[in-house]
């Protein structure tokens, strides 16, 4: 006998909208590979020293800053971007100030390209290697939307939708670089802590902030802060929680700092002991701004003040394309509509919410934290004479994703969501492949480029029909939620 329609619904719609993260993260990693294929190798000095990093943690060496890059001989393609480069100090492993678990973890890709005798040193292979963390990072996206929106799976799969369709991302996770591994672990720790305070300090809460704070510590410095930020709050809200004695609570915050940092800084402390003793300072900025003759900005002050670095990163952050770094002008009026729509939401809600203290309240400090964190070590390096690059802020897109979706929510519950989707969606269309580098293939025939435009093609097909299934997971809830008013679809106010 068939289950009742009012039992079977909600099952079913549980089963769609996990199909529509599954169709999410496939549209990713196809659009990101299609990017990877596009990209000249070393398209930018970056790949070249994160891939000498790599070769060197795969040799036995941990490199410094102003060690050489040495390409295997086999490697021609990088052994002549080594020659052509500008500089003695492209020429290095001049991001040898980030800590090596990126590096150990695409190791033995390395050792494998060396015995296929690759003319790339193994870059296609970290380049995959880098979309694979960041898929992973989009995973924990939809479980740190979910937490944020009180198990709202509707929007969840829409936060997590907007961040892997955000072409920004498709292009910096598809280069070989390290930071799929910083978005991934900086959005695991914030998940982490959220769970924690969310349940109500568990045990097994504990282990997980306690693992994802190792990752982050081990993955860039950026993510490091991050969860140190993220666990030191969660602490504070543990000894803040009307429950329990005053000493029991104190002892349950002690015992969160201990899980949360100090398996993290047992692991991974000697390298930022090392960076302070080689540079100066924990990230090594201060040498590397030195080192490449960079003239400070000014002071942070003279950064956030100034109206085009805003505009700027949000332009970078929402329609910027590599290659080409291509800037429509339609493409910025709509996303400034949407940023407009989602900012004038969440104030709106702010503004009806009443002032409480619980679970919520404490998800969106962290939330708000490692958005402002974020921001912050970003004003930081472009004050020290950094290249002020949307790329920074991707510790914090699954924050940013979740609370742009809630934003878009209130203002038209659904249907601004939606629409925001389906214009992400129009991204993996737009880039079908009008060229594939003939000197990159995926690694299955060596020295021939015979499977790489027919490879390409195939993950431009798969991203758009991902995509397209994406959208219409969402799209199916919206019009199944509409016809039954189900007013407990809205997003929840904040506190």
């Amino acid at each position: 006998m068939d289950a009742p329609t009012s039992a079977r619904t909600p099952a079913r719609a549980f089963g769609l909208e996990r199909a529509g993260l599954v169709a999410v993260l496939v549209a990713f990693f196809a659009a990101s590979l299609l990017f990877a294929l596009q990209m000249e190798p070393f398209y930018g000095p970056d790949e070249s020293a994160h891939l000498g990093y790599a070769h060197a943690v795969a040799s036995g060496r941990l490199p410094e800053i102003t060690d050489a890059v040495d390409p295997p001989t086999d490697a021609s393609d990088w052994r002549a971007t080594i020659a052509g480069a500008a500089d003695r100090e492209h020429r290095s492993v001049w991001v040898a100030n980030h800590p090596p678990l990126f590096y150990v973890a695409v190791a033995p890709l390395t050792w494998i390209s060396n015995g296929l005798g690759r003319m790339d040193g193994g870059l296609m292979f970290v380049r995959i290697a880098n979309i694979a963390f960041a898929t992973a990072g989009l995973v924990y996206t939809y479980a740190l939307a979910n937490l944020i929106t009180r198990r709202s799976r509707r929007l969840a799969l829409t936060a997590t939708a907007l961040a892997g369709f955000l072409p920004l991302g498709h292009a910096t996770f598809a280069a070989g670089m390290n930071d799929g591994l910083g978005f991934a672990a900086a959005t695991a720790v914030t998940y982490g802590a959220m769970r924690l305070v969310t349940n109500g300090f568990q045990r097994t809460d504990l282990v997980v902030l306690g693992t994802a704070s190792v990752v982050a510590a081990g993955a860039r410095a950026a993510s490091m802060f991050i969860a140190v930020l993220v666990v030191v709050l969660a602490a504070v809200f543990r000894a803040m929680r009307p429950m329990g004695t005053r000493p029991a609570r104190f002892r349950d915050a002690a015992t969160v700092l201990a899980v949360g940092l100090l398996p993290a800084a047992l692991t991974f402390g000697w390298f930022y002991a090392r960076s302070v003793a080689l540079y100066g300072d924990l990230t090594g900025s201060s040498f590397l701004f030195e080192y490449f003759d960079r003239t400070p900005y000014g002071s942070a002050f003279d950064v956030v003040t100034t109206a085009t670095f805003w505009s700027d990163a949000y332009e970078q952050f929402t329609v910027s394309t590599v290659p080409g770094s291509l800037y429509h002008g339609t493409a910025s009026f709509v996303a400034a509509g949407f940023g407009i729509a989602a900012a004038l939401g969440l104030a709106v809600m702010a503004a009806r919410s009443r002032p409480r203290w619980d679970s919520t309240t404490a998800c969106l400090v962290i939330g708000v934290s490692v958005l402002a964190a974020t921001v912050a070590m970003m004003v930081n390096h472009v004050a020290g004479g950094g290249s002020a690059h949307a790329r920074y802020l991707l510790p914090a897109l699954g924050v940013i994703a979740t609370y742009f979706a809630i934003g878009l929510d209130r203002v038209w519950s659904m249907v601004l969501p939606f629409a925001a989707v389906a214009t992400m969606c129009l991204w993996p269309a737009h880039f079908l492949p009008q060229r594939v580098e003939n000197e990159i293939d995926l690694g299955f025939a060596i020295g021939s480029s015979t499977l790489t435009a027919p490879a390409a093609v195939a993950m431009a097909c798969v991203s758009v029909v991902a995509s397209l299934a994406a959208l219409t997971a969402i799209g199916h809830d919206v019009t199944h939620r509409s016809r039954r008013r189900d007013v407990a679809s809205r997003s929840p106010p904040l506190p």
